[in-house]
């Protein structure tokens, strides 16, 4: 299997599967289990990398790369593929979550060919006045990529 994640509450973890996606499993369990939810990838993976995840609006949604150039988001409770963000066509082996108040910050991370570096940081915002736990205003807003794509990694501020 590749990398996992527990969840902020501690109750779940979830483990990229290296075939066809994510699993979560309940923690605090003894002997063998089953997925709890299986999160499934947008299309096939072009080759088995192990790719990092992250929890994302403080456990409602999982963030995963893939090696088709992209970034999965799913609705955790439902299992549902929620959205896709472009990152193109490099596998994005590495993913980083941050929440704070309304703001949720997804950081992703791919190597092209040679010394190609690519980052973007994500940004996603609930609307406002909607309940904290509402899952259909996950995200409302349109995300933001704030991109650094060089032959060396050079880091653009935030405005």
């Amino acid at each position: 299997s590749g990398y996992s994640a527990l969840s902020p509450d501690g109750r779940t973890i979830a483990v990229h599967n290296l075939i066809d996606g994510l699993h979560l499993y309940r923690t605090g369990v003894s002997g063998e289990q089953r997925p709890r939810r299986h999160f499934k990838f947008d299309v096939p993976p072009r080759t088995k990398h192990a790719l990092r995840l992250a929890f994302l609006h403080q456990g409602q949604a999982l963030v995963c790369g893939t090696t088709t150039g992209n970034v999965c988001i799913w609705e955790t409770t439902t299992g549902e593929f929620y959205q896709q963000l472009a990152h193109d066509n490099d596998i994005v082996q590495t993913v980083a979550a941050y929440h704070r108040g309304d703001l949720s910050f997804v950081a992703t991370a791919s190597t092209g060919k040679g010394n190609n570096i690519c980052v973007k940081i994500w940004r996603a915002k609930r609307a406002a006045g909607s309940p904290q736990d509402a899952t259909e205003t996950l995200f409302v807003a349109t995300l933001l990529a704030l991109e650094a794509c060089t032959t060396s990694l050079q880091l653009i501020p935030h405005r």
